[in-house]
């Protein structure tokens, strides 16, 4: 018997600038059936700012929302960018969920490129083409 699992986020979305947790554009997820303890805060935010640093965007803000139902997780990121950023911030949760329990969550990893350096690889691909596609023709 196969089970699958849901996937530990869900209202993965980019915010526009104004938004009221960043006041710039950012995206933001929602944990499912996650609690948002340190070590999967620290696994994230450290995943996040290697893709800053990879893809020479500025060092972004975070901000998280601990309420129930759900808890968010959001970081800021250039407006260019934030089909990026959103990959970015879902690649980033699972490989945090993965490494803080690898026999519950492994089965993300038919879902999501989980190994850092091909996730960062990826994504910068991903934002080159995000960035041409927006230059004016």
């Amino acid at each position: 018997m196969t089970v699958t699992l849901p996937l530990p986020f869900e209202n993965s979305r980019e915010l526009a600038r104004g938004n009221p947790l960043l006041q710039l554009p950012c995206v933001a997820l929602e944990l499912v059936g996650l609690e948002l303890e340190a070590r999967l805060y620290q696994g994230w935010r450290r995943r996040v700012e290697d893709v800053a640093r990879t893809l020479e965007w500025p060092v972004p803000g975070f901000a998280t929302l601990a309420e129930a139902p759900a808890s968010l997780l959001c970081f800021t990121a250039p407006p260019d960018q934030l089909r990026t950023a959103r990959e970015a911030n879902e690649w980033a949760l699972c490989a945090s969920v993965i490494d803080r329990d690898p026999c519950h969550w492994g089965a993300l990893r038919e879902s999501f490129e989980i190994d850092e350096p091909r996730a960062l690889e990826r994504l910068r691909v991903l934002g080159a083409a995000e960035a041409r596609a927006l230059l004016p023709a």
